[in-house]
């Protein structure tokens, strides 16, 4: 039985997809797994507000995808 390999990337949320999360998926492609620890309203120019994600959620984010992970691969 072929095992995937996954990469794992904890960064924010960026909407215009230039950096954080959006951006990484871009590079990792077809084997990738998020986290995010924030949410960003930018258009650009400004950064208008960052609401940054719980270690406790964080954490829950990382357990229930590695959960997943184990239960079938």
């Amino acid at each position: 039985m072929k095992q995937n390999t996954y990469i794992l990337t904890i960064t924010n949320h960026n909407p215009l997809g230039r950096r954080g999360i959006t951006s990484d998926i871009k590079t990792f492609e077809a084997h990738s797994l998020s986290v995010h620890t924030s949410l960003t309203i930018l258009n650009g120019i400004f950064l208008k507000h960052c609401e940054w994600i719980s270690v406790e959620v964080i954490f829950k984010q990382i357990e229930t995808l590695f959960e997943r992970l184990n239960s079938c691969c």
